[in-house]
């Protein structure tokens, strides 16, 4: 009985702590001028974001001048379609 007990309260435990390690995180649309307040930014001035071109491919968003920049067949610049 006491074993029971004890790994009830062990899996309850581990249970809940596994829920409050989980976040949902998805992707915004990204506008001119209006970066998300949850945004995570990679380096000074230069957020991770991501493009659909033939599929969603993960990107570098400037916001200061707009743009997206992936790397798929080379450098491609994106403004529109980011997120």
């Amino acid at each position: 009985m006491l074993i029971t007990t004890f790994i009830l309260l062990v899996t309850a435990a581990l249970n809940f702590n596994v829920e409050a390690s989980t976040q949902d995180f998805y992707w915004r649309d990204y506008y001119y001028g209006d970066m998300p307040c949850d945004a995570i930014e990679a380096a000074p001035g230069k957020y991770i974001g991501q493009v659909y071109f033939y599929g969603d491919i993960v990107g570098t968003i400037y916001p200061y001048n707009g743009t997206a920049v992936a790397e798929i067949y080379g450098k491609q610049n994106f403004t529109t379609n980011i997120k």
